[in-house]
């Protein structure tokens, strides 16, 4: 199920246990925190690319208008990073990075003037539109490098969609973000990628695709995993497969044993799984309740969370609920506003004697994608 509206965003809630220190000198996670290579906190703060995932060989926000603004990527970056952005998910599947890469320059580009793009950042002045206060400069000119002879995006790379894909990736790094990289199909059933129904296969594109980004350093302790996009449209859960070759809970630390070596400042999203119905209504995204009461009948991830507790990388693995209105979830209760808010706290605060918090401490959740 894609979401109306993506991002990577929002604040550190409370989930997992840390049973261990975390290691200084690299992006990882402290007492329900996210913290950087020095040890200040993290507040996460995105967008989500889509385009990657589906054949579009690019970000699908390169297809509206004839300007900068809008066409070009160098611009669309700036404007985000202006606006206070600070992170972004950046979606790919195999059948999207296999697909042959296609040219999105757009020539006779209409270069925006540098007033003409923060005026797009700034509220439309309306006798009921709160104004900002207080200098509304800018702290950065908008890029000119990629604007020759009126040519927007020109500086993309056309040899594959892949190089195109890792190319995004390091720049975003290097312009100050951090980045999850988040395979991202829809159900096999609606033709989505079928490669993850060959495991092995479908890790070693994944243990490549990092190998690749990580032959530069400017990624690094800015890399987030996103190991699987909503697993229920695969009818999957913690402890059964559905259509996936594996369940959930083996497929998450089959990945995480095959990339943590390779990257042990990246951070692992986990998504949860099988508690769709009633009583939770927690579906394409979420569902980590472990509470007995809640989840007779449905899939239990405690026997998961037991053995991370012994993975060498419990301290990077932070856990990604996605939020949405009752029209996604079917629930009846707590699923808009306040009450829904409450129900992802709670994720936060489950009993001390719940196999999730068997140390008592805590690690972060952030909310992959809301609608």
């Amino acid at each position: 199920m894609r979401a109306l509206l993506s991002a990577l965003v929002l604040l550190l809630v409370c989930a997992l246990a840390c049973s261990e220190a975390a290691t200084p000198g690299t992006l990882t996670t402290r007492n329900g925190q996210i913290v950087d290579s020095d040890g200040n906190v993290v507040v996460l703060k995105g967008f989500a690319l889509s385009g990657f995932e589906i054949g579009l060989t690019m970000s699908g926000d390169l297809t509206e208008g004839k300007d900068s603004i809008s066409r070009d990527w160098d611009t669309v970056m700036y404007r985000a990073k202006m606006m206070g952005f600070n992170a972004a998910r950046v979606e790919w599947s195999v059948d999207g990075l296999d697909t042959p890469v296609k040219d999105v320059t757009t020539p006779e580009c209409d270069i925006a003037t540098t007033d003409e793009i923060r005026a797009t950042m700034l509220p439309p002045t309306t006798a009921d539109t709160p104004q900002p206060t207080g200098n509304p400069g800018l702290p950065q000119d908008p890029p000119t490098s990629a604007h020759q002879k009126g040519l927007c995006s020109s500086d993309l790379p056309t040899t594959s969609t892949q190089d195109r894909y890792v190319y995004l990736v390091h720049y975003l790094c290097g312009q100050g973000f951090y980045v999850s990289m988040a395979y991202h199909s829809f159900s096999i059933k609606y033709g989505g990628d079928v490669s993850v129904l060959n495991e092995a296969a479908w890790l070693a594109r994944w243990v490549a695709l990092m190998q690749q980004v990580l032959e530069s350093d400017v990624c690094k302790n800015r890399l987030i995993v996103d190991i699987i996009n909503e697993p229920d449209a695969y009818n999957a859960s913690w402890a059964n497969s559905g259509s996936l070759p594996k369940d959930v809970s083996t497929l998450y630390m089959d990945t995480m044993d095959a990339l943590y070596p390779l990257c042990p400042t990246c951070l692992f999203q986990i998504q949860g799984s099988g508690q769709a119905s009633a009583p939770i209504y927690a579906n394409f995204g979420d569902g980590f309740a472990t509470d007995p009461s809640l989840v007779a009948g449905l899939s239990d991830p405690s026997a998961f969370f037991e053995t991370l507790m012994n993975k060498e990388y419990l301290n990077q693995v932070v856990i990604a609920p996605h939020v949405y209105g009752p029209s996604i979830t079917k629930a009846v209760s707590t699923s808009s506003g306040t009450p829904l808010y409450a129900r992802l706290v709670r994720i936060a605060q489950t009993d001390q004697a719940s196999p999730v918090l068997l140390i008592g401490t805590r690690s972060p959740a952030l909310t992959s994608t809301f609608g």
